[in-house]
């Protein structure tokens, strides 16, 4: 299901519309639907249209929500009507309706008026007669003018037309009321309950924080607890990580219906890498690759499928990355790590054409404060320090299977895979070498040493 959009707080943009039967009771089918997607609002227009939005914001009290498709297909009544309605923070909302009804795909946002003009024509080649336009910004619309019949709107005409459509109406809960009421006085006392556990820490905290205050703070202590606040801030995802990475990218299929899988850049986070995907519409191939096909053959878990330009396809996915926080007991000395870590890094740089190091820095924590304000000096006792060394490796894809060993002790922080077309002289040219490949991969870590 598409993503709802919130547009000026009670506009609703990007529902799903589906179509049902005429038999069969609209509202009670929406329902259903919407509480088997997970949805929290539907809506039911015409003869034949349900409605489905998953938001997640609250609008303001007294203030209902209303879906800008529904209303844009009661403004432009039977026939074929296309909106696109520049927003103040300049995106542009675009809706197609036919038969008073809105056309499913066409309610979303997009972000520039080339996309509001290809979108226009791609609908207005699906019109079977004439098309009316609304706008309120008629130079959205240079280059299609004599092709369209132009009319002036804004989002306060199309929610005038909303008011008249049966506004979003909450899924609910589909559970027993009886049994609900026993759920509901059951979290309400385990709420309250936890409320107060959550005062008496509190107060706690207030207590203890009075007395620190009024007595000599111990330094080694509040520094250690810096540090330790330090090691939380750093996101460790290690050979696990990498590999469930190197498994996910081998997967992706590097062509969709023509268009060539260009690029995949990650990054890593505590549970997931997000990586954003690239595909090149190919048309030296004999084909004419166009976007529907790419939507209709692409994997269903890629989000936030996009086509910024006519050429280009954008996706995202998200990979687990047995991330972990860094352990300040566990890190090794830094002789440790220039001696064992690096050799480790050295037995495989052979794998990749190129890399780059740089030396050990040490990473300073927030400096702890008295009960007056006034920094505490690190004591001389306190004998750590937290280093950190940062690399970059550039290789063919498969040298990345060399770094999901064990004994490789770096905390991945990205990877690029960049992918060239093949060359027409590829026979001739001979096969990939040992740094040389068309999978082209950048990967950049961190190693951690203490001292």
């Amino acid at each position: 299901m598409s993503k709802a959009e919130l547009i000026e707080r009670q506009f609703v943009a990007g529902m799903d519309w589906r179509q049902s039967v005429q038999s069969i009771d609209r509202k009670k089918d929406a329902l259903a639907r919407a509480r088997k997607q997970r949805a929290n609002w539907y809506t039911t227009i015409g003869q034949h249209t349900i409605g489905i939005a998953a938001v997640r914001a609250k609008p303001a009290k007294g203030e209902p929500f209303y879906s800008l498709a529904a209303g844009f297909a009661a403004l432009c009544g039977t026939g074929y009507g296309f909106a696109a309605v520049r927003l103040a923070d300049q995106r542009i909302w675009i809706c197609g309706a036919i038969d008073a009804a809105p056309a499913a795909g066409n309610d979303q946002v997009v972000r520039s008026g080339e996309i509001a003009r290809e979108r226009l024509q791609h609908f207005l080649g699906q019109v079977d007669g004439s098309c009316a336009v609304y706008t309120n910004d008629p130079g959205l619309l240079d280059g299609l003018a004599g092709t369209i019949q132009q009319h002036a709107a804004d989002l306060t005409d199309i929610k005038q037309a909303a008011v008249a459509q049966a506004p979003l109406t909450r899924v609910g809960s589909s559970v027993p009321a009886p049994l609900l009421g026993i759920v509901l006085f059951a979290l309400v006392g385990v709420a309250g309950f936890k409320g107060y556990q959550y005062w008496q820490l509190q107060q706690r905290i207030k207590t203890d924080a009075a007395a620190a205050a009024s007595t000599h703070v111990d330094a080694a202590v509040v520094w250690r607890r810096a540090y330790d606040e330090l090691a939380q801030q750093q996101v460790i995802v290690g050979p696990a990580g990498l590999r469930q990475l190197r498994d996910a990218i081998a997967e992706l299929p590097t062509s969709i219906a023509g268009w060539r899988l260009a690029q995949a850049d990650c990054a890593a986070a505590l549970e997931a890498w997000s990586c954003a995907l690239s595909y090149e519409r190919v048309t030296n191939v004999g084909l004419d690759p166009t976007n529907a096909e790419f939507e209709q053959l692409r994997p269903r878990h890629w989000q936030h499928v996009q086509f910024p330009t006519i050429n280009l396809a954008s996706a995202a996915i998200t990979v687990p990355s047995a991330g972990h926080v860094l352990d300040l007991d566990a890190l090794p000395h830094v002789w440790e790590r220039q001696i064992e870590g690096a050799s480790a890094i050295q037995r495989v740089l052979r794998a990749f054409g190129s890399n780059e190091q740089g030396g050990y820095e040490e990473l300073v924590p927030t400096i702890p404060v008295d009960g007056n304000g006034e920094p505490v000096p690190k004591p001389d006792e306190l004998q750590l320090a937290v280093l950190k060394s940062s690399t970059t490796l550039s290789g063919p894809l498969r040298s990345v299977d060399v770094l999901v060993d064990d004994s490789v002790p770096m905390a991945w922080r990205s990877l690029r895979l960049d992918v060239e077309p093949i060359p027409s002289d590829w026979r001739e040219s001979g096969r990939p070498g040992l740094i040389d490949s068309l999978l082209k991969a950048t990967l950049t870590g961190d190693v951690y040493a203490k001292r």
